[in-house]
């Protein structure tokens, strides 16, 4: 397929997807939660993981950038457990909302530990320059996170290259991203999800989904690429909603990583939180990365 015809196809799904969601309900079910329950809604493995990972490359008066935060639950939760320089973003000018104003719920509550929490609007695509233009804001990181299946939603090739340059060119040496996806390795050979869709970074009454139906879009040809996965969300309240994730495996992660941070970068790959020997790829609904800058 040629690089035309892929991203006229890549626009005519994202048009498809805009045009059933914008009809319906939203997916965000954290717009109506309380701050103590914004605090709950990742599960404890996930909420282990992040505290372990951020601890590990955290350096005194280090920051956290926590990239398409969406209501700030992540960024939240870190505060909570003593990161206190956090600094958050999200291309959503409603996500931003939601998460201002998360924090101001926690300042009248007199957690002060939330004052310096900052919350910007920003493209992934150009957070490197966005940053740079913002002098106020911390222009190294220790800790990267992207993570919600965020980076899949880039469509655009290039683009989602672009994003990956702008992380390595925010944290510091040594310092470490943490980014996840949907497991696409059971839609591409079994046309199916695992465990019917199920998240094990957000406990389950906060997902109100019921099944998650597949249709993997393949270029034409010999080789028959996997492309897209254009996932059929089916609420538990039989909504149904469409979105249109760009594919990656843990091999192309691995490459593009390659190719934005170096050839010495270190990439660990996790299946649903766990190492490859305690969680095999082919069975997980989640993986998440930890790459490391040299």
């Amino acid at each position: 397929m040629s690089e035309t015809a892929e991203n006229v196809l890549l626009s005519s799904l994202s048009s498809i997807s805009n045009t059933f969601n914008n009809n319906g309900p939203s997916f965000n079910f954290h717009s109506n939660i309380s701050t103590e329950e914004l605090l709950t809604v990742r599960t404890p493995p996930m909420q282990k993981f992040l505290r372990e990972n951020v601890t590990k490359y955290h350096t005194e008066g280090g920051y956290v950038l926590d990239a398409g935060c969406g209501s700030g639950k992540d960024s939240a939760l870190l505060i909570s457990n003593g990161f206190q320089n956090l600094v958050s973003c999200d291309l959503s000018d409603g996500m931003v909302s939601l998460a201002k104003r998360n924090k101001a719920a926690f300042l009248e509550q007199e957690k002060t530990d939330y004052s310096k929490w900052e919350i910007f609007e920003a493209s992934l695509v150009t957070l490197k320059e966005q940053i740079v233009s913002k002098p106020e804001l911390p222009q190294q990181y220790d800790n990267i996170l992207c993570i919600g299946n965020t980076l899949p939603f880039i469509l655009d090739k290039k683009d989602a290259f672009e994003s990956m340059k702008s992380f390595a060119g925010l944290l510091r040496s040594g310092g470490a991203l943490i980014i996840d996806h949907r497991n696409f390795h059971p839609m591409i050979n079994k046309g199916k999800v695992n465990k019917n869709g199920f998240n094990p970074c957000t406990l389950e009454k906060f997902n109100n989904l019921n099944d998650i139906i597949p249709h993997v879009i393949k270029s034409p040809g010999e080789e028959r690429k996997p492309l897209v996965a254009f996932l059929e969300f089916q609420r538990g309240d039989g909504i149904k909603m469409y979105f249109s994730y760009r594919i990656y495996t843990p091999e192309t992660m691995t490459e593009i990583a390659k190719q934005t941070f170096g050839p010495d970068v270190k990439v660990e790959v996790f299946f649903d939180l766990k190492p490859p020997s305690e969680s095999p790829e082919e069975d997980a609904c989640w993986v998440t990365y930890v790459i490391t800058k040299p």
